[in-house]
């Protein structure tokens, strides 16, 4: 793989700025993809406004070029979630969509490594009714290839 000009195994960090609501209906792109990364850490924290009492169950995606999507997660039922409480996945493709209250996050197990030969995104899926909840979104990764980014969608 080589140094990658200096940035093998540096960390970067993209946020969403949490000003479109990203616990609409279906799908939310939260980070567009530029060549292979690995993640390091997705974070999201309720921010500004908590999740109503609608039921709400959300998932993260993984979609590379033009292939078929892959969960991150299982999908969590985070309905009612307080602001401040931290979202987190753990690296296991099946496991959960990780939820605590408690201000502390167990870092991932294991990577994942997302190949791109021209783009992909990262999505949120809501598989209910739209919330007034906000979450706001951390990807932490490291490029994989020479010009490989990761960029907030909002």
């Amino acid at each position: 793989m080589g140094n990658l000009n200096g940035r093998f195994n540096e960390l970067y960090l993209t946020s969403t700025t949490g000003l479109a609501a990203t616990t609409a209906t279906g799908d939310t792109t939260l980070f567009n993809l530029t060549g292979s990364i690995r993640v390091i850490a997705l974070l999201g924290v309720v921010k500004t406004t908590a999740l109503d009492a609608a039921q709400t169950r959300l998932k993260l995606i993984a979609v590379a070029d033009a292939l078929a999507a892959v969960d991150l997660c299982a999908a969590a039922d985070v309905t009612g979630d307080a602001v401040g409480t931290l979202f987190s996945i753990t690296g296991t493709l099946a496991d959960v969509l990780q939820e605590t209250t408690n201000g502390v996050v167990i870092a991932q197990a294991g990577y994942i490594d997302i190949s791109i030969t021209s783009s992909g995104i990262i999505k949120l899926n809501n598989a209910d009714a739209a919330n007034a909840g906000r979450v706001f979104w951390s990807l932490g990764y490291i490029p994989l290839a020479v010009g490989a980014r990761a960029q907030a969608a909002f």
